[in-house]
C-alpha cells in the first residue's frame, strides 16, 4: 500500500483540515479537500478573483461560496505546494475532494495550472457540485484534460446534482458513473444528458426528484 507523507496541515486556517502531502509512486503532490458546510451551497454567481485566477475571461463566473472559502487558503496552500515541488522534484500535481470539497478541488485544478503553468497538474474528484457556468466548464475542458469526477448511484444526498441547471451552472467533462458492483461508465460530454447510463437520474437523492 502506497503512503501519503503529509508534511503541512491547514486546519487552523480552515473549519476543516486540508492536507499537503508527497506521494512517491505518483511522484506527484497532492492536495486533499474534505467536505464543508453544505449551506455554501445556496449562494449565486461571483467573477473569479483576476490576482488568483489571472487572464481568465470575464464572463467566466464561478459559484460565490465556493470561490470564498477556495480563496481562504489558495495562495498558503500555493506557497507549500512550492516548497513541496522544489524538495520532491515531484512532476505533477494532484487535487483530491469528496463532494463540497470536490469543487474547491476543481477550483484548484485551474488556479495551479495557471499559477505553475510548467507543472502537469490532473485531478480526481467524488460527488462533485457544479462550479461554474458554462463559461467554467468549457475553459475547464479546453485547459485540464486530465479531469476524472466520479459519481455513484448510491449516493446518498443531492450534491453531484447541485446546483441546478436551471441556475446556469454547468459540470465539466471527465465524469466516471458507478452504477453498480462491477460497473462503471465514462460518460460523454459536461452533463451527460445524452446516455441514459449517465444521466443524474442513476444518482440517488431522498428530497430531490431530477431531471437529465
Amino acid at each position: 500500500m502506497s503512503t501519503l507523507h503529509v508534511t503541512d496541515s491547514l486546519t487552523a486556517r480552515r473549519f476543516f483540515p486540508d492536507y499537503v502531502g508527497y506521494w512517491p509512486t505518483q511522484n506527484a503532490v497532492v492536495v486533499t479537500h474534505q467536505g464543508i458546510d453544505p449551506y455554501k451551497l445556496l449562494d449565486g454567481f461571483q467573477i473569479l478573483n483576476s490576482t488568483l485566477f489571472p487572464g481568465v475571461p470575464s464572463d467566466v463566473f464561478v459559484h460565490g461560496g465556493f470561490a470564498d472559502e477556495h480563496a481562504k487558503t489558495a495562495t498558503t496552500i500555493l506557497d507549500t505546494v512550492k516548497v513541496l515541488l522544489s524538495l520532491s522534484n515531484a512532476s505533477a500535481f494532484i487535487p483530491i475532494g469528496h463532494s463540497l470539497g470536490a469543487a474547491l478541488a476543481e477550483l484548484d485544478t485551474m488556479f495551479f495550472g495557471l499559477n505553475l503553468p510548467n507543472v502537469y497538474v490532473k485531478s480526481v474528484t467524488y460527488g462533485t457540485p457544479r462550479v461554474g457556468n458554462d463559461k467554467w466548464a468549457g475553459l475547464f475542458d479546453a485547459r485540464v484534460p486530465d479531469f476524472i469526477r466520479i459519481s455513484n448511484k448510491k449516493d446518498p444526498g443531492p450534491v453531484s446534482t447541485q446546483p441546478y441547471e436551471f441556475f446556469g451552472f454547468r459540470h465539466p467533462h471527465g465524469k466516471i458513473h458507478l452504477a453498480g458492483p462491477a460497473e462503471a461508465y465514462s460518460c460523454p460530454g459536461d452533463d451527460d444528458a445524452a446516455d441514459f447510463r449517465c444521466t443524474i437520474l442513476q444518482v440517488q437523492t431522498p428530497s430531490v426528484e431530477r431531471d437529465s
